[in-house]
This record gives C-alpha cells, structure tokens and sequence, in this order.
C-alpha cells in the first residue's frame, strides 16, 4: 500500500513539474510572439507611411506636369492663328511616349499631343461659328441687291420666316463684323442675335462702349454671359418648397393640384386644411413608427427619422386673392355677403389668419360695399 502510494505521489511530482515546464514555455513564447507582433506592427506602420509619402509626392509630381502643360497650352492658344477658313479633315496622329524617356520629354511629347487636338478641333469650332455667321452676311446681301427677288430666295430657302429675319439681323450688324474680323464671334448664332439686340440699348455703337465691349467678348461668351455683362447675376427667386428643419431633404412622396383654366376651381381653404391634416398625419406616423415600439433599428447611431411638410405658401396666397376678388365682384350684395363670411370664417378657422393678412392692400372688401 505504501508502496502505490508512493508511486502515486511520484507521479504527481512528475505531471507537476511536466505541467510547470510546459506553462514556463508558453509565457515564453506569448512573450516572445507579443514581442514579434509589436515589432511586425511597427514595420507594417513604417512601410506603410513610407508609401503614403511616396505616393503624395508621386501625385505631387504628376499635379506639377499637368500644370506646366495646361500653362503652355495656354499660351500656344492666344498665340494660335485663327483665321483659316478651311476646315481640317485630317485626323491628328500622336506621337508615342518613349519608355527611356526622361520627364522633360515625357511632359514635351504629352504638349505636343495635346496642341494638336486644339488646333484641330478649334480651328473648325471656328469654321463652324463662320459659316453661320456667313450665311447670315450673304441674307443680308441678297436683300440688298436682290430687292423684290429676295422673296423668291427665302421660299426656295429651308430657313423659316423667323430665322431669316433673325440672321439679317445678326448679318448687318456692325459690331459682330467687328468681333468676326477678331475671331472673336460668339460661336452660338442665338447669342450673336440677342448681341444685336443690344446695340441701342446699351449705346453699343459709342466707341468707348464698343471697344469695351469686343475686348470683354469672346468665342466661348454665351446669351447669360451677355445678359451678366450688361445688367449684373440674374437673382435667383426662393424656392416655394420649404422643409422647415430639414437641410438636405430629399422628396418622397407629392401632392399636386391641377386647373383647367388658370386658379379657376381651386378653393384656396382646402389646401389649408390639406396641408393641416397632412402634417397631423405625419406627426402620428413618426410616433407610431418610434424607434423603440419598431423594436429594431437601421443604423448604429439609433437617430429618429425626420420628416418635413412642404407647403407653397405663395401659390395658395395666390388662390386665397383670386377667391376673394372673385367673391368681392359677385352682382348680388345678397351673395357676395354670405359667400365672404363664409369664407373668411372657415379660412380663420383653419390658419389662425385673417383673409385680410394675405390679400393685398389694393383689393379691401369694404371698397365694394357701395356696389
């Protein structure tokens, strides 16, 4: 008994110092792993910062050449002769990069290429804008010498009456012959129209004025840039559609009204209380839908959905003034009396608003209690 005993404890002996060197071995190699990890994380965070420089820079570099190039492009464009008349039908045919070559020469080659384009494709935008611009010059001539022939001309002519007379206009005006001889025509014919009629208006034909005027043109101006130059940025009327607190909505759902003539039919108490009703809904729809009684949600910052009710307060004001001044004028006082009371009463009722709050001053109900 003693005897297995002893073999017992011996081989507990055995198992603990087999369990303890094992455990002696695992701290090491956790420690020496941890070691290796923060080494190998140190290297992969070096490399990768080292190629977010190189990168930059290479990008850099590539920013660099691409502006040298655009710069002499420019230059070679005001130097660029624009007065062919002949458009160029021969495709452009580039020159290849070398794989040796260094990057003067990659960046010489790439201008080369570039230039080439420009001169072909400019060239003939100009022949384009030219030939209109001819076509216009010779209508202008024709009237002259043809006299009463210049009928026959424009009925054989596929050029509408409107068009015609619009490209005379444009043919006998001294200021785009001006531009044209400058290769300075706008290229659209719509803008060299609408050019012409500003002349007078803006006493075009003064040499100050004038000269001005051809410096600022070009062949790229458009009919805006003309409107801009003359009278300042068009303002830009306020959208109707306001969303209240929403900074970047996005619709999903439209309610439109529709009239058969003008705002004939459209009462304007009902699209009050539309509105009214349709924001009610709204509000109970977003507590009904809570994220809590949903019991799920779509995203991890667990945000509430916003919804917001647009309304055209001026088109409905619009129709509020139409109703009244079509009440206001009913020949029977008897009516008109009974219609506007009912009318204000029910628009009070619905928007806490007086009709008189939304009518203009210049149509007041007590002005046509005499008729």
């Amino acid at each position: 008994m003693t005897n297995t005993n002893s073999k017992v404890k011996e081989d507990i002996e055995v198992t603990r110092e087999f369990l303890q060197s094992l455990a002696n071995s695992t701290d090491n190699a956790y420690e020496k792993f941890s070691k290796f990890q923060k080494t190998s994380n140190n290297l992969v965070k070096e490399v990768e910062e080292k190629e977010k420089i190189l990168q930059l820079e290479k990008q850099r570099k590539k920013d660099q050449q691409e502006t040298n190039i655009r710069d002499t492009i420019k230059k070679f464009s005001n130097k660029f002769d624009m007065n062919s008349n002949k458009m160029i039908v021969e495709r452009v045919v580039c020159e290849k990069v070398s794989k040796n070559a260094t990057d003067d020469q990659v960046i010489k080659t790439r201008t080369n290429n570039i230039q080439k384009f420009y001169s072909s494709i400019f060239n003939n935008i100009l022949v384009g804008v030219k030939s209109i611009y001819n076509v216009c010059v010779e209508l202008y001539n024709a009237e002259k010498e043809l006299k009463d022939d210049f009928g026959i001309l424009k009925q054989v002519l596929p050029l509408s009456e409107t068009t015609i007379a619009k490209y005379l206009k444009i043919g006998k005006s001294e200021l785009l012959s001006d531009l044209y001889k400058l290769n300075k025509l706008p290229e659209s014919w719509t803008t060299q129209y609408y050019i012409t009629s500003q002349v007078t208006k803006q006493e075009l034909t003064t040499d100050v004025n004038k000269d001005a005027f051809i410096k600022w043109c070009s062949i790229y101006t458009t009919q805006k840039d003309v409107y801009e130059y003359f009278y300042g940025e068009k303002q830009k009327s306020p959208s109707p559609w306001e969303y209240g607190d929403l900074s970047k909505p996005v619709d999903f759902l439209k309610v439109a009204i529709e009239s058969d003539n003008r705002m004939s039919g459209l009462e304007p108490n009902t699209l009050f209380y539309i509105r009214e009703r349709v924001e009610e809904v709204v509000e109970d729809a977003l507590k009904e839908m809570s994220i809590d009684k949903l019991g799920y949600s779509t995203d991890h910052m667990d945000k509430p959905m916003k919804v917001g009710v647009a309304f055209n307060e001026h088109l409905a004001n619009g129709i509020t003034t139409h109703t009244f001044e079509w009440i206001t004028n009913l020949g029977s006082k008897e009516l008109r009396e009974k219609y506007l009371t009912a009318f204000k009463k029910k628009f009070k009722e619905i928007t806490s608003k007086t009709v008189n709050s939304v009518v203009p001053n210049n149509v007041v109900y007590s002005d046509l209690k005499s008729k």
